[in-house]
């Protein structure tokens, strides 16, 4: 599925006062400092959103993989309660199945290093040992029930990507099929019966090269011929890789005047109407069918300023952005991170801005665009609107039902919430009957 960073530093996090709770860790039972803000982060879920799997550090100066599932009677628990762990062990990275029946994860201590595979439901697992001096990075599985799994391995100051194929059983077995020295990054892609997998190679002067494989019938990862060249300034930009190929942020050469089509103006004649385009999403075709048209008015229009994540269906029908914005009000300027959704088949865009009534919960409304609100002559009520929200992943979207998780820092904790709202216009970019649950809420 997507990959995603551990943190690969220990450190404590102090933020007050904490609480103590009694928590299961390892064979024994031990007094563990809760952290009083929550810092969950780096969620991986399914693409029903029933199940999900997150770091956090909750647990004060440790890290802790959670495991939500929907269907169960207590939704929230440590992956450690049945997943024996160590002490004085760390689960700094994460990865779940698309299908939400598989979960990787890296453990490591500075005596013990491992990688942990195992079903969501724990009743089959196994584990792969790993050399202390080891960081792994980038843990994915790949989409669409395909049992594969990648990570990126940082040994003697070089990075290489291994790659494994894995059965089920008690235990499952896994098998490593490729090792590929001095690359990083992988991603997995699904096209129709076919595997791919994208990685990255960075060149002497800093320079980045994408390149991609397709797995055989024989078990081999061969490379194909299409690359992608990076300069070093977008060496790591966010990428969603899918059965379109590899989709990217690109940092413009200069800045693009953005037209705020379908927003206020003031009568004041050096009111600023356009803002500048820093980065935009484009396509490294590879092994896809079809080019995407991102210069489409219905996209270019809407487009965020800036990039800072990029999320995709399996099938590369729908593209999730998050990234900055900036509104020009009659009676302010808003400023804001935003979800934009995207149709890839005509380049149709909603912007997507959580919504509440100030300093109430849960969240409960969503808009695409907050000058409607400001712009009113006497506003009803006043507003929150979750301008922290980022890493926004696309999970589905099922007829006219769509379902997302995202991060958000709106208090003071790092929380993940689900949302499904069904679109009722993609032209009006009306919205209708948003349910958001709260993931990793903190109850405090």
């Amino acid at each position: 599925m997507r990959a995603w960073i551990g943190p690969l530093a220990l450190c404590l996090i102090s933020c007050g006062s904490s609480t103590t709770e009694t928590t299961k860790t390892g064979t024994g039972t031990a007094a563990v400092a809760e952290n009083p803000a929550y810092i969950d982060f780096a969620p991986q879920s399914s693409t029903d959103g029933q199940k999900m799997v997150f770091l956090s550090q909750r647990d004060l100066g440790a890290y802790r993989v959670f495991v939500y599932n929907e269907a169960a009677e207590t939704k929230l628990e440590r992956l450690s309660k049945t997943m024996t762990l160590e002490p004085d062990l760390n689960e700094l990275s994460t990865s779940l199945s698309d299908d939400g029946n598989w979960i990787l994860t890296w453990r490591y201590g500075t005596e013990k290093s491992y990688l942990l595979l195992n079903s969501f439901d724990q009743t089959q697992s196994t584990t792969l040992p790993l050399e202390t001096a080891s960081r792994l990075r980038e843990l994915t599985l790949a989409p669409s029930g395909q049992r594969y799994f990648a990570y990126t391995e940082r040994k003697d100051a070089e990075d290489s990507v291994h790659i494994y194929s894995f059965t089920a059983g008690t235990p499952p077995v896994a098998a490593e099929e490729a090792v590929l020295s001095g690359e990083y990054g992988a991603q997995f892609a699904v096209s129709g019966s076919d595997v791919y997998v994208f990685t990255r190679k960075a060149g002497t002067n800093g320079n980045v090269t994408v390149q991609y494989r397709k797995r055989s019938a024989g078990g081999s990862w061969d490379l194909q011929t299409d690359t992608l060249a990076l300069d070093f300034a977008d060496a790591n930009i966010p990428s969603a890789a899918s059965a379109l190929g590899l989709v990217y942020a690109k940092s413009l050469d200069s800045v693009r005047l953005k037209a705020k089509l379908g927003t206020y103006e003031t009568s004041a004649e050096g009111y600023q109407k356009n803002v500048g385009v820093v980065q935009e999403a484009t396509q490294f075709q590879a092994f896809a069918a079809s080019p995407v048209d991102f210069s489409a008015e219905a996209y270019r229009r809407n487009q965020p300023l800036t990039l800072g994540h990029i999320s995709a269906t399996a099938d590369g029908a729908y593209l999730l952005l998050t990234g900055y914005e900036a509104w020009f009000c009659k009676n302010r300027t808003q400023a804001s991170n935003i979800m934009l959704l995207v149709r890839m088949s005509d380049g149709a865009s909603l912007p997507l801005l959580p919504t509440r009534d100030n300093g109430t919960t849960p969240w409960t409304g969503l808009v695409s665009e907050p000058c409607s609100y400001f712009d009113q002559e006497t506003i009803p009520k006043p507003q929150d609107f979750d301008t922290t929200l980022s890493n926004a992943q696309i999970l589905s979207v099922t007829g006219s039902r769509v379902t997302l998780i995202y991060e958000s820092k709106f208090t003071l904790d790092r929380e993940i919430r689900r949302l499904s709202f069904d679109v009722s216009d993609w032209v009006a970019k009306t919205y209708a009957n948003p349910v958001y649950t709260e993931i990793s809420a903190n109850p405090r």
